[in-house]
């Protein structure tokens, strides 16, 4: 999931600036970026969570091979059966906010005091992302793109929003122009801190798919994305994905998508969009 947010926040936007021709050295320094996320899922709970993130990202181009990059959202949820984007599964989270622990439940059931618990609505900041991504390869007529990425999420999120634990993430993006084709595979590895409000587990994310130039600088995608287990007693994370990216003009640049979970770890449906504007 962090590396789904750096991609959000350093990845998307160069892709598709490549695609319309730009080229590395013409890229603005400066980029900013507000964008928009509907999730909605039960995660193998009883009850149906709906997350509304609307996140400012900004990134800067130091060389023409190393960017950095900031992102927090504003969040709204429905109900709190979902921390930091992940199901919770066991009364820690009850425990954790003083209240009585009641009995873990079985197959996402529980007691009424869990269940009461959880089902008001939070709203507030979410955690900050700090990101770095750095160009190995650059994209040749026979070699793909290679691009190595970093995160570390630090616990700024309001009460009900985050883990208070710090994560990192490291991996790589990786891409390829085909003619008016567009191959890509993106993986990452997070490790995430230590929490009272659930078992966490480190985890493989990954994202892959293929794309295809209808106008110049219009693109279409589509692929999977997903991840292993984030937590004790889940399981992994799967979604189809269709993404429409449009370079405006040379600082505008807009995206959009639509994601359909299918396992029950994933949100049922997601999408969003997002404007970015160079500087």
């Amino acid at each position: 999931m962090l590396g789904a947010l750096i991609l959000f926040v350093l990845g998307q936007p160069a892709r598709s600036q490549a695609g319309s021709g730009a080229d590395a050295e013409k890229k603005s320094r400066v980029a900013a970026e507000v964008g928009f996320d509907v999730a909605t899922g039960s995660y193998g709970n009883p009850t149906s969570t709906t997350t509304v993130a609307v996140p400012f990202s900004l990134s800067y181009l130091v060389t023409p091979r190393f960017d950095l990059g900031l992102s927090i959202p504003y969040l709204w949820q429905s109900n709190e059966e979902v921390v930091g984007g992940k199901p919770v599964r066991s009364g820690k989270l009850v425990a954790a906010r003083g209240a009585a622990p009641a009995a873990p439940p079985m197959m996402g059931g529980g007691s009424s005091t869990v269940s009461a618990s959880r089902t008001r609505a939070v709203s507030g900041l979410g955690d900050l992302l700090l990101s770095a991504g750095y160009t190995l390869l650059p994209e040749t007529d026979g070699v793909p793109e290679l691009r190595a990425v970093a995160g570390l999420k630090v616990p700024t999120a309001d009460s009900g929003l985050g883990t208070g634990a710090v994560d990192g993430v490291a991996g790589f993006t990786s891409s390829k122009w085909l003619g008016n084709w567009y191959l890509y595979l993106d993986g990452d590895y997070t490790v995430q801190g230590r929490t009272s409000l659930y078992n966490a587990r480190n985890y493989f994310g990954y994202d892959l798919g293929v794309g295809y130039e209808v106008l110049p600088g219009l693109r279409t995608d589509f692929g999977i994305k997903g991840m292993t287990a984030t937590e004790e007693g889940t399981g992994a994370g799967l979604q189809l994905e269709a993404k429409v990216l449009y370079v405006l003009s040379r600082r505008v640049f807009l995206k959009t998508y639509l994601d359909r979970g299918l396992t029950t770890w994933s949100p049922d449906w997601q999408g969003g969009g997002a404007v970015s504007i160079s500087f």
